[in-house]
Order: structure tokens, then sequence, then C-alpha cells
């Protein structure tokens, strides 16, 4: 019997089922476990024709309409035609449990549509406490309180969430083609730090990096320089590096950013600002880095984790 890495061969150009994709998916995982299951991750992705963000997006999905009770659950027909649906009503369930049974009763009837349910997702992120406000330019009409430490670490989670799902639909026109968009398992050598790779290959010896930088009005320059100081060093192992500034970030800081990067002749490092009409107001070059180190990415990330 063939294993759920060789079932899934071909599935997304087959058309195949997302309910049964995260099924076989979410079985390998448990079967490969431990150290085995980075590699399994990746050897799907490839074979699929999925990334490994997305097949673990369809897991997160059916994870959350099998846990519904039974008299709550979507028809299975529904199930399977709503994928994007589903897994919006998932996130409105983290933030508001009774919003998300409301909306998932509507699920599959006449005029039900992915965008008001999207709409929804977004009031309520808009509704998160000053801290975590996508729009900075409110905070002048708000009184900022203490935040808690729990609260504080749950909304660096929650952005990082948020900037990894924004960046992976952005994939296609920031890197084109490409095999794995992951987070690397281990620990980078500390200049080489970044939050997400986009690998170009199979072998695991070309990529594109991504540093998530939320710069609230409040940051620091001291910081502010940190951050383009090590992207300068990391973006050497790379063929193409971007600092994408979140969605809660000040726009100030991305423009200072280009006019510092333009300065420093770094091309290869683009800049992405995710709050932006135009997400990418600094494409990077198709040039070598200077000095060009991306040999040495496959020996310090080897098959995607780092060493």
């Amino acid at each position: 019997m063939k294993g759920s890495k060789e079932r899934l061969t071909g599935a997304k150009k087959a058309k195949r089922s997302w309910v049964e994709v995260a099924s076989l998916f979410r079985k390998g995982l448990e079967e490969s476990g431990g150290s085995g299951g980075a590699a399994f991750q990746r050897e799907t992705a490839t074979n699929s024709g999925y990334t490994v963000g997305m097949l673990k997006r369809f897991v997160v999905a059916l994870n959350f309409i099998e846990s519904l009770p039974e008299r709550t659950k979507p028809k299975p027909t529904v199930v399977e035609a709503s994928f994007t649906a589903i897994e919006l009503i998932e996130r409105i369930n983290r933030r508001n449990p009774a919003k998300a049974r409301e909306i998932l009763g509507t699920l599959g009837q006449p005029g039900t549509r992915v965008s008001a349910i999207r709409k929804e997702l977004k009031n309520l992120r808009d509704e998160v406490p000053l801290e975590f406000n996508p729009h900075p330019a409110r905070r002048m009409t708000l009184v900022s309180a203490p935040v808690p430490r729990s609260y504080a670490a749950s909304a660096r989670r929650m952005r990082e969430e948020i900037t990894y799902e924004k960046v992976e639909a952005l994939l296609p026109k920031l890197s084109g083609p490409i095999v794995v968009f992951h987070r690397p398992l281990g620990v980078a050598v500390a200049p080489v730090r970044t939050d997400a790779i986009a690998w170009l290959d199979e072998n695991y010896e070309t990529a594109d990096g991504f540093e998530f930088i939320y710069a609230p009005s409040s940051m620091t320059e001291t910081l502010f320089s940190d951050q383009l100081n090590r992207a300068v060093v990391a973006a050497t192992f790379f063929r193409r590096y971007f600092l994408v500034f979140t969605a809660d970030s000040d726009s100030r800081f991305p423009r200072r950013a280009i006019d510092i990067l333009k300065l420093l002749e770094a091309g290869t490092i683009g800049v992405v600002e995710l709050a932006a009409k135009d997400p990418r107001p600094l494409k990077p070059k198709d040039e070598p880095p200077v000095p060009d180190r991306r040999g040495m990415l496959k020996k310090i990330c080897p098959q995607g984790r780092w060493a």
C-alpha cells in the first residue's frame, strides 16, 4: 500500500479534494514524527504541488471542522466546496466563537459569500486592542495601557501568522515558481536569521529570504538600524531578500528602508509593505549579491533545516 507521501503525488494538478489532501498529509505527519517530519513535509510539498504552508492550512481547516459537534457540522459536500470560507471561519473562531458559529450555520446557503466572511474577519482584527491595531493613524485617539506579557506574546504570534499568510499569497509575484515556502527548523547562524524561506529547487540550494519587520511609530533608531544591518548581511546568502513590513507598521519606516538600501546599493534586497496599495515599493534586482555567499546556504541550511 502506498504511503501518504506517494498518494499525494500530483494532488494539486489532479485537483484532488482538499479534505483528502489534508487527511493524508496529517496522517503522514503523525507517522513520520520526530526528525523525519521535516523531510516528509518537504518531499510531500514537492510531490503534491502545494507548499508546506498550504498543506498545513488544509490540516488546520480540517481539524477545525472535525472538532465541531456533529449537529453543527456542514454537510460533506459543502465542506468539500468551501475551503476558503472554512479557513476564514476558523480564524474568526479564534477571536469570536459565537460569530464563527453564526457564520458556519449559513455556509452553503444562497447569498453566503467569501467576501462577506473575509470582511467579518477584518472587522474583528480591527477591534484588537491598541498594541495590535493595524491602523497606526488611529492610535492618537486611543489611550495606551500597559500590555501584559502574555497578551504581547499572543499579539506577536498573531502578527507573524497574518504576515506569513500575506507573504505566501504574494509569492508568485515575489519569487515566482517555488518548491517549498516554510520556516526552517533549528537555529540559524545569527546574521542569517530569517522568518521564512522560499526554496526554488528540490536540492535546497537556491532560495529567497524573508524578514518580517514590525515597525511601530515608537521604534528606536538603534533597533531600526540593527534590522537593516542584519538584512544586508543575510541577503548575501540568498538569490533575493525581502524586508516585509507588517500591516500595522508605521509607513515612514518602509520609505526610509528604501532610501537607505538604495544608498548602500543593496540591489538584491526588496521591500514589501503589506499595508500599501502596491505592496512592492522596492523590487530586488536580478544580480548577484555583494559579497556573493549564495553557495554557502546549502551548508548552513542543509535540506531546508538550519545546521
